[in-house]
């Protein structure tokens, strides 16, 4: 499934695998994002398009 993540807002992750998991397409519009991962910080299986936003991304 596609995943859209959009707005003003922050979101934190810290995991032991992976950040984010998308089975599809991944669109970033916006925000900011902090991801903390043991393997991968953002795993989709086709795209990932980041139209805006900050991404910090520390993983393994």
């Amino acid at each position: 499934d596609d995943l859209t993540i959009n707005g003003e807002g922050s979101l934190i992750l810290d995991s032991v695998i992976h950040g984010i998991v998308c089975k599809d397409d991944m669109i970033i519009a916006g925000g900011t994002y902090e991801i903390t991962a043991a393997e991968d910080g953002i795993n989709t299986n086709d795209s990932l398009v980041i139209t805006s936003g900050t991404l910090t991304v520390n993983a393994g």
